[in-house]
């Protein structure tokens, strides 16, 4: 090659890059960049642990925000999954009896409705009326309670005498501007709307999971594939499905008794209307330590307002509190056994939570979800530590 062409390749190839784009920097790493997610960030800074405490604490707040969202439909099916846990014996022993499962769920979702409709009916007129005449049984109340208000009106009127010569004048306040709330009968025909429609949710539910709860436990069963784990799954739920039935209807029959007595024992104190009483305290002990404090002080109010003598008046809440003492301290206990007890602080905490969740459904439910997953717990090795944290006693191992 001659040296001229060779100087011309020369300056050509060095020529060539000024014509070629500017080479662009490659990006760090994603895990270097200061603008990495921060769930990226957190995946690589957490330990495993930690990871799964954090993914299951937010698994349990999104399963409370949707009980809470839809509260509507969950309160009507939980009431009929512990009503089907009830009544389920009665469906398979008219079954054992040659009666069909349809026609069983039928006869027994009718007799329950029967006896609610009833006793509802008698109940009725005596509740509407002292509905009707709670005014005047507050004024009444606050007549014969005046005297005991005076100290504490002496130091409120003194707290208002120093919040006074403490407030600084600020010239013409700001005018409030309030909404209207609904009347008193809108809000009634709203509630009874509300329950009316929940009620015939529950019915129509216990009946479908009355028919149906079998099938549907076998369909589970055979979602097992090893024969001997069908067996162990089968067993399982049978325990659990019967533990649920024995103490849901200890508890019933209990409070049965309860509301028996109460109301036997104010009509022989001459309270008006004992078994309305006696009703309402067969459904506040549903709801443990609150709900016999709830029907004491009713009482006790009631007793105030048509008594005027201060011993005829202190005898049905003394009645009420000694009935309920001996009940939750040793009927209960003795009748239940030491092995289906709940350790007291876990069933406070779940009734607040319930309680804040659902309000008053929520505090009903609360403790037979509670004795459910502790049953649930128990047959499992995993979970045999929550069972153990929810029990008084420690339960026997798997």
């Amino acid at each position: 090659m001659a040296p001229a062409a060779v100087s011309g390749h020369t300056r050509a190839r060095r020529a060539l890059p000024l014509f070629l784009p500017p080479k662009v920097p490659e990006p760090a790493p994603e895990s270097e960049t200061p603008s990495a997610p921060l769930a990226e960030t957190l995946r690589h800074s957490l330990p495993p642990s930690a990871r799964t405490l954090a993914l299951i604490g937010l698994l349990l707040i999104a399963i409370g925000v949707v009980l809470y969202l839809a509260r509507v439909v969950f309160i009507p099916l939980t009431f009929a999954l512990m009503l089907s846990f009830l009544l389920n014996p009665l469906v398979r022993r008219l079954e054992r009896l040659r009666v069909h499962r349809a026609l069983g769920a039928a006869l027994i979702v009718s007799s329950l409705l029967a006896g609610v409709s009833i006793a509802a009916l008698q109940l009725a007129d005596p509740a509407a009326d002292w509905i009707g005449r709670s005014p005047t049984v507050l004024q009444t109340l606050e007549r014969k309670l005046r005297p005991w208000r005076r100290p504490v009106k002496d130091v409120s009127q003194l707290a208002e005498r120093v919040e006074r010569i403490a407030k600084v004048d600020e010239g013409k306040a700001p005018q409030e501007v309030t909404l209207e709330r609904p009347g008193v009968l809108a809000t009634a025909l709203d509630t009874v709307w509300a329950l009316g429609a929940g009620a015939l949710v529950v019915l129509f539910a216990l009946y479908f999971m009355l028919l149906s709860g079998e099938i549907l436990m076998a369909r589970i069963i055979a979602w097992v594939p090893d024969l001997s784990s069908q067996r162990r799954t089968a067993e399982v739920i049978d325990a659990i499905q019967r533990g649920m039935s024995r103490y849901l209807g200890t508890v019933c029959c209990i409070n049965l008794g309860v509301g028996a007595a109460v109301g036997t024992g104010l009509y022989f104190l001459n309270m008006p209307n004992p078994f309305l009483w006696g009703a309402l305290a067969v459904i506040v002990n549903f709801v443990p330590y609150l709900g016999p404090l709830v029907g004491i002080l009713t009482v006790g109010a009631v007793a105030l307002a048509s008594f005027d003598q201060p011993t005829a008046a202190l005898l049905p809440p003394l009645f009420y509190l000694g009935l309920a003492s001996v009940e939750g301290n040793v009927l209960t206990p003795l009748i239940l056994g030491r092995t289906t007890e709940l350790d007291p602080l876990a069933i406070f905490v779940w009734l607040l939570f319930w309680g804040w969740l659902w309000g008053v459904p929520g505090a009903i439910v609360a403790v037979p979800l509670l004795m459910l997953i502790k049953l649930t717990c128990e047959k499992s090795r995993v979970l045999a530590p929550i069972a153990a944290l929810l029990s008084r006693n420690t339960p026997p191992s798997v």
